[in-house]
């Protein structure tokens, strides 16, 4: 059902990235729990979520790479979030995000596979963290 509700998104950056060709190697993919790996070192032992529900010590686990990678983790809690329109997880991930977005920025981004594969249009697929 998630990947059902970003397909429009995803066709519209597809759209995107086809008329505009010089975006193809600015704009990447990004999936936040390839980001947490890269922050810890090593897979993570425990989940964000048990029974489609946020989990609080797998939460507290990502918060805490968050902090170790330099993002000001006080406001990340569920008031922040409910404000936000959004759950803890999702602004969490959205965190790890923006530490993917800065090791673009920095040139320390990793990408899976290196070099990226190209789609039928010729569009980059890969995930970058």
């Amino acid at each position: 059902m998630q990947c059902f509700n970003l397909f429009p998104k995803i066709t519209e950056l597809d759209e995107l990235l086809l008329r505009r060709a010089e975006l193809r190697d600015r704009l990447v993919e990004c999936h936040p729990e390839v980001s947490f790996r890269i922050m810890n070192g090593a897979p993570l032992d425990v989940a964000k979520k048990v029974k489609s529900r946020p989990y609080p010590p797998g939460l507290d686990l990502r918060i805490g790479l968050l902090a170790r990678a330099g993002v000001p983790i006080d406001l990340l809690n569920g008031k922040t979030a409910a404000a936000l329109g959004a759950g803890l997880d999702d602004l969490v991930d959205a965190c790890a995000c923006a530490v993917t977005a800065k090791r673009v920025f920095e040139g320390n981004a990793l990408r899976y596979p290196d070099p990226p594969e190209r789609d039928g249009f010729g569009l980059p697929v890969a995930i970058t963290a």
